[in-house]
């Protein structure tokens, strides 16, 4: 079974997507174009990338903390 092109132009298939996400823990979609190169030609598939990146986007904490002056 061959995989599904998210993006024709770059060959760049919904699981390459995913797992680019993951890996990388990419937040933003220009991030995940520079990444995966989905989206980077034409631009026709940015929005199916977008809603792969906000439906599988990773958790991240706030690395801040605070602190008590005691």
């Amino acid at each position: 079974m061959s995989p599904s092109y998210i993006c024709s132009c770059n060959g760049v298939s919904e699981q390459e997507i995913k797992r680019v996400i993951a890996k990388r823990q990419v937040v933003e979609l220009r991030s995940l174009i520079i990444l995966s190169g989905a989206g980077a030609s034409c631009g026709r598939c940015r929005p199916k990338v977008q809603s792969i990146l906000e439906a599988n986007r990773p958790v991240v904490s706030n690395l801040q903390t605070k602190i008590k002056w005691e």
